[in-house]
């Protein structure tokens, strides 16, 4: 609760060492810096709320700006104001006050710039780069814990009579900091300095001073509060560096949110979140802990606003829709590399699954949906002090995440002719320019040569019905060719015979249910360890379903549960091959696998003697990979 002005008054501002404001008093005013040889300037920390940069620009100083590394900047400062007093160096440095650096002899001098006002940073000149001024003050409060209440009546009215000037704090700063006091010392060595008598006694209750009660007593219960005040200045530190670092966190933020349309939006969703959650919730904590920070990081990279998050799902604006896709993709890539515990790993749909020595998936596999355009407002929420977003470029861009897999990147067609019209792309689906883009460190740039060289490529999933919203709507799965990934799902999550070149309008993709997943997980898992407990027809039926497995449909999936036949290739060939029979016997030869004939007049089966299967006797175009099957479960009767 706040109970008042602690006293001090902070401000940031620009700094110079105690030896250039000595040779040369003109330094401690910016105008001088209009004139001289470039000089050093160092900012805050980026992630810090200051126009650094635009007030050297719009004041036409010759400061060479620079930043200090992060996560130790005060530290940092410090340190350089220090060697350029040592060494009598040129330097301007970022710093505020008070702080116990001025407790220090030769302390850095403040350097004079214009009046800070308000119509300096309205966001007007803050969005057109026009700010021209000092920053603002900022005014100290006394906060306290209720349990200050449960205090003699004496300490509560020290506490809210005790005033402090920056000075006073500055001593006491400097003689915890540098003189290595304990707080209730550095409240002694105060207090007993003569010319700070008359000011402690004012803040004790009234009668001031009664001669007939023990000075032991009164000074006694001085260094009790006046510790409770040093405490208490600590705290408020704390709680105006916490309060001014989150504003501007937030402030910085929202400079990045897109305005005006048109606007991209994203949404992502880790896949069956709903069953990870039910099955470990404490497990799925860390886990989205992990996401949302391989999540933000990119975000920031790729100068995209977080407009709000759900649990296990974001939704992401963006000016450019380049730096959507490019985000999306960084973000993928990332969790590949998170730092997945094999607990975790042991999460349906976040287990490691590798491919020809390459990670395909490993941890949540998150699904990605964009769409770009203009039916779409921005609203700043005066409560939040952030902006959310409204309107059917939202809805689309909602829906088309829904439509996408973990793992891929959906866009909605006008994203795809954007990227083709930006580009001067052809009419074909994929981006492929050469323009020798120069190599650079900043993300955005990397990708767009990725996109420039043609790896990055659209494949046509057809047209949709999206939940909420009229006619069809064509979605494009984004593939950077690169990826292992893209060859993976090509090959073993996307049907071959209903692809889009085929002429269906509508790829037919099955999504994976969980239950069926898991159960078939726990009976492959329980075949392996002791295959002594399964016949040949339940290892046949179990590699069947193995197989066929991303490939059933509604109609399909269960047909092969009713047979009585002992052997995979039988069930094949009487249920999923009769349509193709044509071609695989074509050249009018017998095949043959145990008590199974395929001729090609009748296609009706006798008995006969093994013959050797053939790689013939299935189709190229057929999606059952029989020839890939493991091959001890093949030796063992399935």
């Amino acid at each position: 609760m706040d109970i008042g002005d602690l006293g001090p008054l902070g401000q940031v501002g620009w700094y110079i060492p105690n030896w250039m404001a000595i040779d040369n008093p003109l330094s401690l005013n910016y105008r001088y810096y209009r004139t001289v040889n470039a000089t050093r300037y160092i900012s805050g920390a980026k992630t810090w709320v200051n126009f650094d940069e635009q007030v050297i620009k719009n004041l036409k100083l010759n400061l060479v700006l620079e930043y200090p590394p992060q996560n130790y900047t005060e530290k940092f400062l410090i340190q350089e104001l220090r060697n350029a007093e040592r060494e009598r160096k040129q330097l301007v440095s970022y710093f505020f006050t008070p702080h116990q650096l001025f407790s220090r002899p030769n302390a850095p001098q403040r350097v004079t710039l214009p009046p800070f006002t308000a119509e300096c940073v309205s966001p007007h000149n803050v969005e057109n780069n026009l700010v021209d001024c000092d920053f603002a003050m900022t005014t100290y409060s006394k906060l306290q814990t209720r349990a200050v209440l449960s205090f003699p009546e004496k300490v509560q009215n020290f506490l809210e009579r005790m005033k402090l000037t920056n000075a006073d704090q500055i001593e006491l700063l400097g003689l915890v900091s540098y003189d290595k006091m304990s707080k209730e010392d550095a409240a002694c060595t105060w207090i007993l300095k003569g010319n700070n008598t008359e000011r402690w006694k004012s803040w004790i209750s009234e009668p001031p001073f009664q001669p007939e009660k023990s000075n032991a007593f009164i000074i006694s219960m001085t260094v009790v509060g006046f510790t409770l005040a040093i405490i208490l200045i600590g705290f408020c530190v704390f709680c105006c560096g916490f309060c001014i670092r989150k504003n501007s966190i937030r402030k910085r933020e929202n400079r990045l949110a897109p305005k005006a349309p048109p606007i991209c939006i994203v949404f992502t969703h880790i896949q069956n979140a709903s069953l990870l959650w039910t099955l470990d919730s404490d497990l799925m904590k860390k886990v989205v802990t992990i996401h949302h920070k391989i999540v933000r990081d990119n975000i920031r990279k790729f100068k995209g606003y977080e407009v709000k998050t759900q649990s296990d799902s974001f939704m992401i604006a963006f000016s450019d829709p380049i730096e959507a896709i490019g985000c999306c993709f960084a973000i993928q890539n990332d969790l590949l590399k998170g730092n997945w515990t094999p607990e975790m790993l042991e999460f349906p749909d976040m287990k490691e699954v590798k491919w020809n020595n390459e990670i395909i998936y490993k941890g949540p596999r998150v699904r990605m949906g964009l769409h770009y355009g203009s039916e779409v407002e921005a609203h700043f929420d005066p409560t939040t002090k952030r902006y959310d977003y409204f309107g059917t470029t939202v809805n689309q861009a909602s829906r088309t995440e829904n439509q996408a897999q973990g793992g891929r990147i959906y866009i909605c067609s006008n994203i795809h002719d954007h990227l083709k019209h930006q580009m001067g792309g052809a009419s074909r689906c994929n981006i492929c320019m050469d323009k020798g883009f120069p190599i650079h460190k900043d993300p955005i740039f990397q990708f767009k040569q990725l996109l420039y060289s043609g790896k990055i490529q659209f494949e046509n999933m057809g047209n949709f019905i999206l939940k909420g919203l009229e006619g069809n709507h064509t979605l494009f799965w984004i593939m950077d060719t690169t990826s292992p990934r893209t060859s993976y799902i090509q090959q073993f999550e996307l049907l071959p015979h209903v692809r889009i070149d085929s002429g269906l309008s509508v790829p037919l993709l099955r999504e994976k249910i969980d239950k069926e997943r898991m159960e078939l997980k726990q009976s492959c898992a329980s075949c392996i360890s002791d295959p002594s407990k399964w016949n040949e027809n339940e290892k046949s039926k179990l590699l069947h379903r193995l197989v066929l497995w991303n490939n059933d449909t509604e109609e399909e999936k269960d047909a092969w549960t009713e047979l009585e036949l002992k052997h995979l290739i039988p069930i094949v060939i009487s249920h999923y091959l009769p349509a193709e029979m044509d071609n695989i016997v074509s050249d009018n030869k017998e095949y043959a696998y145990e008590d199974t004939i395929i001729r090609p007049d009748n296609r009706k089966r006798r008995n006969s003697v093994a013959q050797p299967c053939r790689k013939e006797s299935l189709s190229s175009s057929s999606s059952i990979a029989v020839m890939s099957c493991p091959e001890e479960l093949i030796q063992s009767g399935a």
